[in-house]
């Protein structure tokens, strides 16, 4: 619900955020850019998603 609000309160704009979060967030079917970097058994994981 949170990562929902962030995108459509900046929809339109050159708005960048960064968000820390101890879970997982998903996008819905929005048109956004997510880095994820993820630290997995002492090594960081990192995921791009555009």
């Amino acid at each position: 619900m949170i990562a929902n609000l962030l995108v459509s309160s900046v929809k339109g704009s050159d708005a960048q955020y960064l968000a820390i979060t101890p879970s997982q967030v998903t996008f819905e079917g929005d048109d956004v850019h997510i880095i994820t970097v993820q630290n997995i058994e002492g090594t960081s994981a990192i995921r791009e998603v555009t």
